[in-house]
């Protein structure tokens, strides 16, 4: 209401409709307000279902969280292609919310595949499917993907999420190696010892006054949400506990202010509250050792992350996500191979700081037993810090790249071999196996051979690039039925889960703790507006402003009686009439044929009655009409075109 009362007071229409003296008709109440979030709700994903039905493919995305109120809440996106002015584009769409009873994979796949049915989805069109990698819903014997994919044969190929496995390669390889773990965990104590109080916060924000003051650029337009809080680093940024690849801020803020930081842990050693923590990390920083960790777990991040970004794009693809991430083994290589040449440089800069902070340059003694620590003999400090630090955590890198990002191919990525700049790698044996992965979705899949030696003549032709995405030559394949169907595949097929996860901060704007007895249906419905506010399937302007009244509202008009009672229509199944003292239901199949509403789809809304009952056959319900409800009681129905 205050949303409402506020829009009235520059809303003249608004205004008018909220100042009427009847009290019957404004459609202010939590349940008109619930009907309408619903019409809208069903009016954009109708449109969404009606755009991916057209398409080859799609697939599904699932992911949970809890929700302020502790109930868990399944999140559902699905992934598919659709052409628009000549022009092929992929898309990840959120469909709704589903509260779970149970997290099993049980209740979780019969969830997905029961909301895609209902929600009117052609599951024969269902190939792939994207999760996290937990064993609820990657169990090769009993998890959701394998539950689906015996249910649906052709929902065959599941996708552990690439952002996911790239977090995994940097949480594993920190964890590797005992100096980078131990440095992280002691990070993430001074980030939130600095953070967590407001008088350590303020004295932060009074020694880094010198650096310019605090600049929050606030950007109030919804679709560079973006933008609506970014600000110059000026504070230190707290560590994300499962986003590892987005510690490369805090890393870098450090070392930019490494002498700030000793300055705020000064001044907190001088209250009375903290100051024997305050003592412990300042000591901590002045150790070279964590010094040179530091520098050099900011510049192998530095690495990781511009890929960590690229994959949470619901405009990434399967292809492009394989080929970034060899390229990036490829580079850790590189530097590993030259790894004197490159520590030399990160050792430098590390001397640079420590110099600037009075921070001896020395080097651990070295054990005889080498149990817990890693202190191999070297003649230098450099390099100590580059056989025990540097050369270790890159290794455990490229390691840990390989495994979850394999050069092997995979069957379900055979169709990649189709791209231009891949034809030097396709041999006869290739096709064979890109006709028997793909033989229930394309076309003519013994024409295969012959199709690739068509379209490996045309490419050449016509000079299509080795640059060629599969955006780009989906263009092309207008007479190459086969791998215009292979290529669309694996444009379908989902990179990660992210979308579900941007869908969890969503979440948590609406369900707040003020609304935390928000129900399912109002959840959804607001998550469905809020999310889709600025792309083309939820844009207001496309939403019909005259809905179906008789197939999506339950409550279509409040009535007022000559007697003082009224009269609601609550549903095509049930009309009810309350008249003063009495209130009397009456079933729609009951008296089906004695009253009967249907109502007009098309504007001037009519509504016409079941042959038998003595009134008129269309009625302009724009008009006040008296109508014979019984013996003893006349109502008068009224209607809002």
């Amino acid at each position: 209401m205050f949303f409402v009362n506020w829009k009235s007071s520059f809303d003249l229409v608004l205004k008018e409709h909220i100042e009427q003296k009847c009290s019957y008709g404004k459609y202010l109440s939590p349940l008109a307000q619930n009907e309408f979030i619903h019409c809208c709700e069903l009016e954009i994903r109708s449109k969404i279902v009606s755009r991916c039905n057209q398409s080859n493919f799609f697939s599904v995305m699932a992911d949970e969280c809890a929700d302020c109120s502790n109930q868990a809440q399944l999140s559902i996106c699905i992934r598919y292609c659709y052409t628009e002015n000549d022009a092929w584009y992929v898309t990840e769409d959120f469909c709704g919310f589903v509260e779970l009873v149970k997290t099993n994979a049980e209740t979780i796949s019969t969830c997905i595949l029961n909301k895609l049915r209902e929600w009117g989805f052609d599951l024969t069109r269902l190939r792939g499917q994207g999760y996290d990698g937990c064993s609820t819903m990657t169990g090769e014997v009993s998890g959701v993907k394998t539950r689906i994919t015996q249910e649906l044969s052709n929902a065959k190929y599941f996708v552990h999420c690439r952002s996911h496995c790239l977090n995994l390669v940097v949480v594993n390889s920190c964890q590797s190696v005992a100096v980078v773990r131990n440095f992280m965990a002691i990070l993430g104590k001074i980030t939130w010892f600095i953070s967590a109080s407001s008088k350590r916060k303020n004295i932060m924000k009074s020694v880094m006054k010198d650096e310019g003051q605090i600049a929050i650029q606030f950007d109030l337009m919804y679709d560079q949400e973006e933008g609506l809080f970014s600000q110059e680093k000026r504070l230190l940024p707290t560590l994300a506990e499962t986003r590892w690849t987005s510690r490369t801020d805090t890393l870098t803020w450090l070392l930019k202010h490494y002498d700030k930081v000793l300055d705020i842990l000064d001044e907190i050693q001088n209250q009375t509250v903290g100051n024997s923590d305050a003592t412990s990390y300042k000591m901590t920083l002045l150790n070279f050792e964590i010094l040179v960790v530091a520098v050099v777990t900011q510049f192998l991040l530095g690495y990781l992350r511009p890929l960590s970004i690229e994959l949470q794009s619901e405009n990434c693809d399967l292809v492009e996500a394989h080929v970034q991430a060899r390229s990036l083994a490829a580079s850790f290589l590189e530097i590993r191979e030259h790894a004197e040449e490159a520590f030399d440089g990160l050792f430098k800069r590390a001397s640079t700081i420590a110099n600037k902070n009075d921070i001896t340059i020395n080097k651990p003694r070295t054990s005889g037993r080498q149990r817990h620590r890693a202190n191999a003999a070297a003649e230098t400090v450099e390099q100590h810090y580059r056989i025990n630090i540097f050369i270790p955590l890159i290794d455990h890198i490229i390691k840990h790249l390989n495994d979850r990002f394999p050069d092997d191919i995979k069957p379900m990525l055979y169709g990649f071999y189709l791209l231009p700049r891949y034809f030097c790698k396709l041999t006869e044996d290739i096709i064979g196996s890109i006709a028997n992965e793909y033989i229930n979705d394309i076309p003519y899949p013994d024409d295969l051979p012959q199709e690739v030696h068509r379209w490996k003549t045309f490419t050449s032709i016509k000079e299509i690039g080795s640059k060629c995405t599969i955006e780009q030559a989906i263009k092309h394949t207008q007479f190459y039925p086969n791998i215009r169907q292979i290529l669309l595949l694996l444009l379908a097929l989902p990179v990660g889960s992210c979308s579900c996860e941007r869908s969890f901060s969503a979440l948590r704007r609406l369900k707040t703790w003020n609304r935390s007895t928000m129900t399912e249906n109002r959840l959804c419905g607001l998550a469905m507006l809020h999310i889709h506010r600025s792309d083309n399937v939820g844009n207001i302007e496309d939403v019909s402003l005259h809905l179906q009244l008789n197939q999506f509202f339950s409550v279509v008009a409040e009535f007022s009686s000559t007697n003082g009672g009224f009269v609601t229509v609550a549903n095509r199944d049930k009309i009810q009439y309350n008249v003063r003292d009495a209130t009397y239901y009456y079933s729609g199949k009951n008296l089906t044929r004695q009253f009967e509403y249907r109502w007009d789809t098309e504007p001037p809304y009519h509504c016409s009655e079941t042959p038998g009952l003595p009134c008129t056959p269309f009625l302009d319900l724009s008009d006040d009409i008296t109508e014979t409800v019984s013996d003893n009681y006349r109502a008068s129905i009224y209607g809002v075109t």
